[in-house]
């Protein structure tokens, strides 16, 4: 019993593989009669050459091509596993010597600029009081941009507040003047109505 549910097993598992296997190579028949109908052994032994040959390119051509191109990314990839990882001693020592390198070049323009002479010692001052004045210019442009755009932030405040007053001002204005108008004319009335009687 356990043999049939074994060999069902293999028959249930085996079954969708060698079906695959089976309409693939019918496929390929049915191309190939299609291809051969009508055909001449001579043509037919043409396109067998032809295909040879494409096969024997690849085979001794790009493939290796390939295999080699393919070498080369493994060769890389091992490199990158095999190097040590990156600690923290490593990066502080390499930023030690990016010190030491720096303080190096920090004295080479130190000595250089006291190889120049008095002549650049005398111009250091000026240099300096330039550089002062560049930077102050260039703080100074920046303040009045700034100071521009709050400007042009309050203007527009401005005149959006004078536009919200004026659309709440004219209807009362607009009562004032007609309460006013409606005084006039009621004292006129009163004056003339006196001046009857």
């Amino acid at each position: 019993m356990n043999h049939f549910i074994v060999n069902s097993y293999n028959i249930a598992v085996i079954s969708p593989v060698s079906q695959k296997i089976n309409d693939r190579l019918r496929k390929e028949l049915q191309n190939a009669q299609i291809a051969t109908q009508g055909a001449s052994p001579a043509h037919l032994l043409e396109s067998l050459v032809e295909e040879t040959q494409v096969l024997e390119f690849m085979v001794k051509q790009k493939l290796p091509q390939e295999l080699i191109a393919k070498q080369m990314e493994l060769q890389i990839m091992q490199d990158v596993i095999n190097e040590n990882n990156i600690s923290n001693d490593y990066l502080d020592n390499l930023q030690k010597n990016i010190d030491e390198a720096s303080k190096e070049v920090q004295t080479l323009i130190e000595s250089r600029m006291a190889e120049r002479g008095t002549q650049n010692d005398m111009l250091g001052p000026f240099r300096q009081q330039a550089s002062m004045v560049a930077r102050n210019k260039d703080m100074a442009v920046e303040q009045l941009d700034q100071v521009t755009r709050e400007l042009r932030e309050i203007e527009t405040i401005l005149q959006q507040k004078q536009q919200q007053v004026e659309k709440i001002l004219q209807p009362v204005i607009k009562v004032i003047i007609d309460f006013i108008v409606f005084l006039l004319l009621a004292t006129r009335n009163c004056r003339r109505g006196y001046s009857s009687r």
